[in-house]
């Protein structure tokens, strides 16, 4: 038999299927195994990638941790700091306080280059002590430095006030400081910080004698508030301190008689009044300062 005749009864239909079946299973296998092997693959790189973001993890933390640890030892040393500044600014001002008592003392002073820096920062921080008085607060700590520092910042500006030459420098180059004492006196609550109260009046009456002074006081905007703050005054405890130092705050708008100067330490009934070398001033009539008829009606209910 010849092979022609012999191979058609081996080679059938149906072995030539198998073996085709057979090449496709090992061909999908080989894939398989690629895509396998390809999952391993990526599955290390994945592990990999966990493990550094793991590592960086735990990096960060630590990194917070020191940065927290840093920041709560800024803010101790920040706190410090600012206790600090206030010890030494309420010595300091303390006693410049005194000093400014002697006018040749005040005329150096204003003579120096950061004599409307001082007053400026006084401006500052007599806002910013004031904005950090609790509404609810019952009573203050007079003795505490940051109350002692701004008492002293308002007697310096009370005596150089008291000289025509500081009176003179509040109102051309220290305008902020003047706006600042009027707004604040039309802010505060009442019975909070009355020897403040009174400094800043002892000052705005100071400043009232110079007619620049009066007539910028008397059309700054928050006059009006300042007015209507002293009207009601009398409601308050405020009034019976004022009455203590015999002190006419609102007659300084239209009336000014004579220039305060006060030392520290002292009690305000008990003031050191400085008249010489100072002489009343014209009256002014209403048309020449707003609001003095109101300011007249202010003087008769503080009497």
């Amino acid at each position: 038999m010849q092979l022609r005749d012999f191979l058609p009864k081996i080679l059938n239909g149906d072995i030539l299927w198998t073996f085709q079946k057979l090449d496709a299973v090992e061909s999908s296998m080989e894939k398989k195994e690629e895509e396998l092997e390809q999952l391993k693959m990526d599955c290390e790189h994945f592990r990999a990638r966990l493990e550094a973001a793991q590592a960086d993890c735990m990096r960060e933390k630590k990194e917070k941790l020191d940065l927290r640890q840093h920041l709560h030892e800024a803010k101790q040393q920040l706190l410090q700091q600012a206790e600090y500044c206030t010890e030494m600014g309420a010595a300091v001002c303390t006693l410049l306080w005194g000093v400014s008592s002697n006018e040749e003392a005040v005329k150096t002073i204003l003579g120096g280059s950061k004599a409307a820096k001082f007053f400026t920062i006084t401006a500052q921080t007599m806002e910013s002590f004031v904005k950090s008085l609790s509404e609810d607060m019952k009573q203050q700590d007079l003795d505490s430095d940051e109350n002692q520092f701004v008492l002293a910042l308002a007697g310096i500006v009370t005596n150089v006030a008291a000289l025509a030459g500081g009176r003179e420098f509040l109102v051309t180059s220290s305008r902020e400081l003047l706006d600042t004492m009027v707004q604040l006196l039309g802010d505060m609550k009442p019975g909070l910080c009355t020897k403040f109260k009174v400094l800043m009046l002892m000052s705005l009456y100071n400043v009232s004698i110079n007619l620049k002074g009066l007539k910028y006081i008397s059309e700054s905007p928050g006059f009006i508030p300042l007015l209507w703050w002293l009207l009601n005054v009398k409601k308050n405890v405020l009034v019976g301190y004022m009455r203590k130092v015999e002190f006419r705050g609102s007659m300084s708008v239209t009336f000014p008689i004579h220039s305060w100067e006060i030392a520290p330490g002292t009690s305000l009934n008990r003031r050191q009044e400085t008249r010489t070398n100072f002489r009343p001033l014209p009256s002014v009539s209403s048309t020449t300062v707003p609001y003095g008829n109101l300011t007249l009606f202010i003087q008769i209910l503080c009497k």
